[in-house]
């Protein structure tokens, strides 16, 4: 699961944020607490 979530890279990670209506990058960090995570860990990033 680790390596499938780098395997998207952060440009790829900024775009599902937006789609969810989060701020980029240190959105998932956070989004755990506001979105439930679909299959990619909040903290692997």
């Amino acid at each position: 699961m680790d390596s499938k979530r780098i395997d998207l890279g952060p440009r790829k990670a900024d775009t599902l944020c937006r789609k969810r209506g989060g701020r980029p990058s240190h959105a998932f960090n956070t989004r755990d607490s506001s979105t439930p995570a679909k299959s990619e860990p909040a903290d692997a990033e």
